[in-house]
């Protein structure tokens, strides 16, 4: 959402630290089952609920996942959605 992106994982929201610089990273992949490995962290980060609100946005404790990497996981994929 502008721009901005974050997972929520069983109704937790968490970050993804420069989750635009991760390889092959690209807005296609919105919705689709995956795998982040990394070192999980909290800070205090931008509200995620603020982004369409302001510009400033108000710190909030969330946890971050610091040194990711990422994989798609295709046994949770339907099958249509599988690439071959």
């Amino acid at each position: 959402m502008n721009d901005e992106w974050w997972f929520n994982y069983r109704g937790i929201d968490l970050y993804v630290e420069n989750m635009k610089g991760l390889p092959k990273w690209s807005s296609d992949l919105h919705a689709h089952p995956m795998q982040i490995n990394g070192v999980l962290e909290e800070a205090m980060l931008p509200a995620i609920d603020q982004i369409t609100l302001k510009e400033d946005r108000d710190l909030r404790k969330y946890f971050i996942i610091r040194k990711p990497s990422w994989k798609p996981i295709e046994a949770l994929l339907a099958p249509e959605r599988v690439e071959r």
